[in-house]
């Protein structure tokens, strides 16, 4: 079995939650002997077209998508450095900047991939599709011109992104992924899809899974907690400005209490915006991070204070070491955490009752330990890549065996 992964960004290059799920997949399909090979886009001029990540074959289309990424960035760097109070509108004007080069850099993709893939296919089974924007879109048009079952990625609320101006030939990628199959992290997107349209006969429920790591490895310091996320997704996603209230709320209480916030992106402004709280001294932006083990280890608990998630990465890998989660109530975050079980939610943009939360855990030492405890167990049983890997496995096959083209 073949089955070829379509994603937009692919490591080395930016990661988002999507993006190292599938990671995680190709590894693990490759350890169990199915053979993957990976579709995405050629975003920076330092990657080759076609390179290795352990057994798995990843293909980069699209000449034009390094300038195109190459001048987004430079842009931003701009309107970051010279924005000020206008930084919000010079953003929307960025967009229309951009988007004739974002149009052709994604036709640069389509026309790459439909010169090429035909003579790459040879032996693929099933292409999954990390997404369900435009390329699942495109996903399905090549599934459906070579015979081949496609199934899409639900990674986030809306089930069905919008594909913006952006993108070329957009109504007909926007009807090419109803044609489509599909897998959603948790019951909330399944519902979604069908409110959508989607017959629920074409909807599978497979969440994201984690990598366990060894317990015995873990050494927590007393007050300290932990943020895992990406700051260029902003406030209307991540809740960054929910965190930041609370925890100056927290440190008035326990100003022995340290936040650690890891992940890329500019923060700059969250940074402004916690002095102006007065607790910028009791918290620490650490920048992107290869590879956060060593925080999780650290960390007494863990925030997540999002708006909107499909299933997060981070959630799922502070369960996994066993750490008492306090999360807003959406949900995504209500399919992995059971309120006073394997963690604590509260009423999404809530921040006093974020610190109230967060200042209870830390303040009992018996609640902590039982909620890290449950947490780890509830990661074991239902999150586990390997026991994911073989849920993807089964549907793969069941897919190939029927010729369901959806």
């Amino acid at each position: 079995m073949k089955i070829c992964m379509i994603t937009w960004s692919y490591w080395p290059g930016l990661e988002g939650g999507a993006e190292r799920q599938c990671r995680k997949v190709v590894k693990n399909l490759a350890r169990k002997g199915v053979e993957s090979v990976v579709l995405t886009s050629l975003s920076s001029f330092k990657f080759n077209r076609r390179s290795e990540d352990g057994e798995t074959i990843v293909l980069r289309y699209g000449w034009l998508c390094p300038l195109a990424e190459w001048l987004r960035r430079l842009m931003l760097r701009l309107v970051t450095a010279k924005g000020g109070r206008f930084e919000t509108g010079l953003r929307a004007l960025l967009f229309w900047l951009m988007l004739p080069f974002e149009w052709l850099a994604r036709l640069s993709f389509i026309i790459d991939i439909l010169l090429f893939f035909p003579r790459n296919n040879d032996g693929i089974d099933l292409i999954h599709v990390h997404e369900t924007a435009w390329l699942a879109g495109f996903g399905g048009y090549l599934g459906k011109k070579n015979g081949i079952p496609v199934y899409c990625k639900v990674r986030n609320t809306p089930a069905l992104d919008v594909i913006g101006y952006d993108t070329p030939f957009r109504s007909f990628w926007s009807r090419m992924r109803t044609e489509t199959s599909f897998i959603a992290l948790n019951p909330y997107l399944k519902e979604e899809l069908i409110v959508a349209g989607i017959p629920e006969k074409r909807i599978s429920i497979i969440p994201n899974g984690v990598d366990l790591p060894d317990l015995s490895a873990k050494e927590s310091q007393p007050g300290t907690v932990l943020y895992v996320g990406n700051f260029s997704q902003g406030a209307s996603h991540k809740g960054f400005d929910v965190l930041l209230k609370g925890w100056s709320e927290i440190g008035k209480v326990n100003p022995e209490a340290h936040l650690i916030l890891v992940g890329g992106g500019d923060y700059n402004g969250w940074l402004a915006r916690a002095k102006i709280y007065g607790c910028e001294n009791s918290l620490t932006f650490t920048g992107s991070v290869e590879d956060p083990a060593r925080y999780y280890q650290q960390a007494s608990v863990f925030l997540l204070p999002s708006r909107h998630e499909g299933m997060s990465n981070a959630l799922l890998e502070a369960q996994s070491w066993g750490l008492a989660c306090v999360v807003s109530d959406i949900p995504a975050n209500l399919a992995v955490v059971d309120d006073g079980v394997n963690g604590i939610t509260f009423p999404v943009g809530n921040s006093c009752k974020l610190a109230e939360m967060t200042t209870k855990i830390l303040s009992d030492e018996k609640l902590k330990i039982q909620l890290g405890e449950n947490a780890r167990h509830k990661a074991e049983m239902d999150f586990d890549i390997e026991k994911i890997v073989d849920q993807l496995i089964s549907l793969y096959m069941l897919a190939i065996e029927k010729k369901d083209f959806a």
